[in-house]
C-alpha cells in the first residue's frame, strides 16, 4: 500500500504535533465561547446609543407633528 509508511501516531497528545493540535483545538473553543458570551451581553457601543437616542428623537419630532397640542 501506498499510505502504509504514514502512521497516525504523530497525533497522539504525547508528540509534539499531536499537543500542538491540542492546544489549538482548546484555544480556538475558548474564542468561541468568549465571542457567543459577548455577543449575548448586548452592550452597545456610543455610536449605537446616539443612534438609538436620534432615532428615538426623531419619532417623538413625529409624533408631535401628527398630533398637535391645542392651544386653549
Amino acid at each position: 500500500m501506498f499510505f502504509s509508511s504514514i502512521t497516525y501516531h504523530i497525533l497522539l497528545p504525547s508528540e509534539s504535533l499531536g499537543f500542538l493540535l491540542l492546544i489549538l483545538g482548546f484555544s480556538f473553543t475558548s474564542m468561541i465561547i468568549w465571542i457567543f458570551i459577548n455577543v449575548s451581553k448586548d452592550i452597545d457601543s456610543l455610536s449605537d446609543k446616539r443612534r438609538k437616542e436620534l432615532k428615538k428623537q426623531q419619532q417623538l419630532y413625529n409624533i408631535s407633528r401628527l398630533y398637535p397640542k391645542k392651544l386653549n
